[in-house]
């Protein structure tokens, strides 16, 4: 039963047939991008969590549709995106350390980026990579590093500096053609900085002192 009536048989039926894909962004929203729990406490700090949140479900069917034609799934791109690595090896040449090769050679199959898998990379495919690239966060970098990638994604001095000798939270947004500079200063003094923390030093004081609560309370 439905209440569109101007809808023709086969619509409807294509309509319903889809609703799962609704459910799938609730899924991918609530899990791999983080939606829930909230930790936030302010009213516009909950409305920029979930813009975040949406954008970044929109932006992940936009690759997913649109880019990659239904041939590869969100799940999958989120895996790559998240385990793609390089290392500079400091002789202009770089090494691919991505762990994903399944969903490398889909992707290589795709956009014709044969470079994805290889195990050496020369500066010029690393150009190549950005120059194919839409979105990119980039986070403190290396001196030699810099000159190259504000030469070849035209960073100004002023942008440079928040990925020079940058502390946490503070980087560059790259969507097409528009930077956006960030600095995120997170609340040491909140429980969840406390509980994600990944620092030696904050993670064996935590350690010590889940120890301690559990003895007194004993």
């Amino acid at each position: 039963m439905t209440s569109e009536l101007d809808m023709e048989p086969l619509q409807v039926y294509h309509t319903y047939h889809n609703l799962w894909k609704i459910e799938e962004s609730f899924r991918i929203t609530k899990s791999y991008l983080d939606a829930r729990p909230v930790y936030v406490q302010k009213k516009e700090t909950i409305y920029g969590h979930f813009l975040i949140c949406y954008l970044s479900l929109f932006l992940l069917r936009i690759l997913e549709i649109k880019c990659f034609k239904n041939e590869i799934n969100s799940y999958d791109l989120v895996n790559f995106m998240r385990d793609f690595r390089v290392v500079d090896k400091g002789d202009g040449t770089y090494i691919n350390i991505s762990q994903n090769q399944r969903v490398n050679e889909k992707i290589k199959k795709l956009i014709g980026l044969t470079n994805l898998d290889a195990l050496y990379l020369t500066e010029k495919e690393i150009e190549n990579i950005f120059e194919n690239s839409d979105f990119i966060l980039m986070l403190n970098q290396a001196a030699g590093d810099r000159q190259i990638l504000a030469k070849q994604l035209n960073i100004s001095p002023y942008q440079l500096s928040y990925v020079t000798n940058s502390g946490e939270g503070e980087g560059l947004l790259f969507y097409g053609t528009t930077i956006i500079p960030f600095k995120d200063k997170f609340d040491k003094t909140l429980k969840l900085y406390g509980l994600m923390t990944t620092k030696p030093e904050e993670t064996l004081k935590r350690d010590k002192e889940m120890r301690d609560a559990n003895e007194g309370n004993r």
